[in-house]
């Protein structure tokens, strides 16, 4: 199928950019504290980084107590960290966000970890900065295991970016039929049209499925907040792949690509598999495709100005 640009409508004008808060449906494990940095130098880059994915308040909170000065006398140390590695494990650890290619922010926070020896806790939350080789991240939304219709209320009674995925998701088979809603454009010929989206998606400002009744498909469509600074709209498609990376959908495990990288434009795409022979033969031509393109917005003054944004694309090539 060929991919095709209309304009769309603008449905969730108040959602929030990624990383605001603590995502508690992210659960994580560290796989070996060996590769935990506790002496890191947050540099400017790496505090902007931290900033645009977190806001100044947490990324100030996070720089300041990531590193060993910061942590209870348990683990304050490598000595210390040496004899409690093993009670390190126990833990209970969220993901926060990522920062550079390869380093991964995990909070512990303090009403979470009251089972912790007394010097292994703190009198706040902890923060941990880990190599991302190092860290296991888990979803605990539950997954839809039913490909059953929506019901009329679905905006209403699906909550959670990894919930109302699965349920875009579960309608493919359908050509997303069940989880569209009335008509926002239409091109000159009649033959292809965009409708709007009965499921919310977590932070998208714009939702969109077109249908081309040339190719009898649907490509399912999201943007997410950009920003005129590629680097500051990169972290915010790296949040939406690690996203994407942790859904349990109910049809199928997603099988990930190698990235393709062109100047500040970005491609991550993943594709349904089947490890054990049981794959709906409706998934398999299955195609979810994370962008980060440039784009146009308006500026305060009413000017057009170009931005970076992330884009989210779900269809069948």
């Amino acid at each position: 199928m060929r991919l095709m640009c209309f304009t769309t409508v603008l449905l969730f004008c108040g959602a929030p950019a990624f990383g605001q808060t603590p995502d508690r449906q992210i659960t994580a494990t560290v796989l070996d504290f060996g590769q935990l940095y506790s002496t890191f130098d947050w540099d400017l880059a790496a505090v902007a980084e931290l900033k645009a994915s977190l806001g100044a308040a947490l990324a100030e909170t996070v720089v300041r107590a990531s590193t060993e000065a910061a942590w209870p006398s348990g683990i304050a140390s490598l000595e210390a960290r040496t004899q409690n590695r093993p009670l390190m494990a126990s833990y209970k650890l969220y993901y926060l966000t990522t920062v550079g290619e390869d380093k991964t922010v995990l909070v512990a926070p303090v009403a979470d970890n009251r089972q912790m020896p007394e010097n292994m806790q703190s009198t706040g939350d902890l923060y941990f900065l880990v190599s991302n080789s190092a860290v296991a991240l888990s979803s605990v939304t539950p997954p839809v295991h039913s490909i059953a219709a929506p019901s009329a209320d679905m905006a209403a009674s699906t909550s959670g970016f990894a919930a109302q995925m699965a349920e875009i998701i579960r309608d493919f088979p359908n050509g997303f039929v069940n989880v569209t809603n009335a008509m926002i454009d239409e091109d000159e010929e009649g033959m292809t049209m965009v409708y709007g989206s009965r499921v919310p998606l977590d932070g998208a400002t714009q939702l969109s499925f077109t249908e081309d009744l040339l190719s009898a498909s649907t490509i399912f469509h999201a943007v997410f907040p950009g920003s005129p600074d590629p680097a500051t709209a990169r972290q915010a498609y790296r949040e939406l792949v690690r996203k994407i990376e942790l859904l349990q959908l109910p049809c199928c495990p997603l099988a990930k690509s190698d990235e393709q990288v062109e100047g500040n434009r970005h491609s991550q795409t993943f594709l349904a598999y089947d490890p054990q022979g049981k794959l709906h033969a409706d998934y398999r031509n299955m195609v979810i495709t994370v962008r980060l393109e440039q784009g146009e917005t308006f500026a305060q003054n009413g000017l057009l100005v170009s931005d970076w944004r992330p884009v989210l694309d779900v269809y069948e090539p």
